[in-house]
């Protein structure tokens, strides 16, 4: 998408740019959360990190190191920036990117998009033949103009009906030598068939990705996925497991405490 021409902005004391007009209840509820106080308005996607509000999504991030908090630019400005750049593979389009800074130390940003409604990776190649029939066209376009995402996983990209749309740019990384690109690209195919526990059928969607990238040796290639899924489909199981076991501790300890009460 091309860039607009950005503005200065200022919300509660955080600082930086909106790309073009802000409705004035975006900036209502955009000071609400920023300023911590509760929102009515505010559907929690992810608790103290995501929220929907009609047809945004607001994002705080915090730094994750020294490096971050002094040195590095905000994951907001960061996220915007790369929302920009990596046209012409769909993603929301940013709205606001602020930081809120003590002096020159880096407390958290905050990241305003359009918000994108669909169906996640998993769920869309499972229900829709047109979202299976899209995604190796849609995988290429990515990793054919150098868009590698080292986080990719089923909620990186939502099927909206009538294309697929990267979100949550966080995990892109800038252009790697061409090697160590392709692991990254195989490793995000044996990601989603790690998650859908049936690499078979995720096999022909990668046989027509490789044809589109004109892959020399996609058989090759598919031998080092397939064993990478199946060991990732059991972690994930055995990570779904130990959640229902602390799902069920968590519900028998809150049954015993109703119990004991007087």
């Amino acid at each position: 998408m091309p860039q607009p021409e950005s503005q200065p902005f200022e919300c509660q004391g955080a600082r930086g740019q909106r790309y073009g007009p802000l409705e004035p209840e975006l900036e209502r509820v955009l000071a609400i959360l920023i300023s911590g106080r509760p929102c009515a308005e505010a559907e929690t996607l992810k608790p103290g990190r995501v929220w929907a509000v009609r047809d945004w999504v607001i994002k705080r991030s915090d730094p994750e190191s020294l490096y971050e908090r002094w040195l590095r630019k905000s994951a907001a400005l960061r996220a915007a920036e790369a929302a920009f750049a990596i046209a012409p593979v769909e993603t929301p389009r940013p709205l606001v990117a602020l930081d809120v800074r003590r002096g020159l130390r880096l407390d958290c940003s905050w990241l305003v998009t359009r918000r994108v409604r669909g169906e996640r990776i998993d769920l869309a190649l499972s229900n829709d033949p047109r979202a299976a029939a899209a995604f190796p066209a849609f995988m290429q376009l990515m990793h054919e103009h150098g868009v590698i995402h080292g986080d990719f996983n089923v909620f990186n990209a939502l099927w909206d009906g009538e294309r697929w749309n990267l979100i949550d740019l966080d995990g892109l990384r800038h252009r790697l030598h061409r090697g160590r690109s392709e692991r990254i690209a195989e490793m995000q195919w044996a990601r989603v068939a790690g998650t859908l526990r049936d690499p078979a059928r995720v096999r022909p969607l990668f046989e027509r990705y490789a044809s589109l990238r004109g892959l020399p040796d996609a058989d090759a290639a598919w031998r080092r996925i397939e064993p990478k899924a199946v060991e990732l489909g059991r972690h994930y199981d055995a990570v779904l497991e130990r959640r229902r076991r602390k799902e069920v501790a968590r519900k028998a300890a809150s049954l015993d405490r109703e119990r004991a009460a007087p």
